[in-house]
């Protein structure tokens, strides 16, 4: 997750130094910063359920005998892949604000005018 921040955050210095240029605010600028990482995440997260639920679903079908009950109990984790959507996201969007607030103060934003 931290790589696809780092490499948002690097095709995004452009559009920051912009909004920093017209006078965006320190707040906008963690605002913008967390909601690309909370997006980022959620995707990264739903992306990442579906292939981990294939292997439930095989385990789920092999091990159902013929007349509909199951040899071994297996079920999906339901309360897990619910606390991952919410909290993956919530934790990447609450870095991104909280390193976002400095972004501006380490890295200034580059002159867009050429004399």
């Amino acid at each position: 997750m931290s790589i696809g921040l780092a490499l948002a955050a690097a095709e995004g210095r452009e559009e920051r130094d912009t909004f920093l240029v017209v006078g965006a605010t320190p707040a906008t600028m963690r605002r913008q910063a967390a909601a690309r990482a909370a997006v980022l995440a959620l995707v990264g997260t739903g992306l990442g359920i579906v292939p981990g639920f294939a292997p439930t679903w095989v385990v789920d079908r092999v091990t159902r005998s013929g007349d509909g009950a199951y040899a071994v109990p297996v079920g999906f984790p339901w309360l897990v892949v619910a606390a991952l959507v919410v909290i993956v996201p919530a934790i990447c969007a609450g870095g991104a604000w909280l390193v976002a607030g400095a972004a501006h103060r380490w890295r200034p934003p580059r002159p867009t005018w050429r004399d």
